[in-house]
């Protein structure tokens, strides 16, 4: 696994709001401008309403309400101390998913960050994902049209 797909998956969605993973999606599949890369906020100054940030600001500031620069960088900056306790890091931890968010180029990130949130989004409602989840899917289906799902589909790949 990717370092980053780890710190994603163990350090960083974990904490996101449910509302927060559905408005980072819907900015991914639209291609929202205002998800930016290669900072936190587009603007500096704390007082000044967000008119654009980066994954983890994006979520603070659309999935959480928060208005201005100064509050999305202070949930930023909780999101990473957060996470790296979740990573068992003392400093950092999140440091691989931020680096590949801003250094991947957009459309490359956006396609793959997007199943990630899926995949996060279907373990909280209890959907099973990978490879698991494709099998017993596939012996659901063969059952519904008449088949012993252990005759259509014994393992993944099979």
């Amino acid at each position: 696994m990717e370092n980053w797909v780890e710190t994603w998956r163990k350090g960083i969605a974990p904490l996101l709001s449910d509302k927060s993973l559905d408005v980072l999606l819907t900015a991914l599949v639209k291609d929202d401008q205002c998800l930016i890369q290669g900072q936190i906020t587009s603007r500096m100054l704390p007082i000044l309403p967000v008119e654009a940030a980066c994954a983890i600001g994006y979520v603070g500031w659309k999935g959480e309400g928060l208005k201005r620069v100064g509050e999305v960088n202070d949930f930023f900056g909780q999101i990473c101390f957060q996470a790296d306790e979740l990573l068992n890091e003392t400093c950092g931890g999140v440091r691989w998913f931020l680096s590949w968010f801003d250094d991947t180029p957009r459309d490359e990130m956006r396609l793959r960050l997007i199943p990630e949130i899926q995949r996060e989004q279907a373990r909280r409602e209890g959907r099973e994902v990978g490879r698991k989840a494709m099998l017993n899917h596939t012996n659901r289906r063969a059952k519904r049209n008449g088949f012993a799902p252990e005759t259509v589909v014994t393992k993944v790949g099979a």
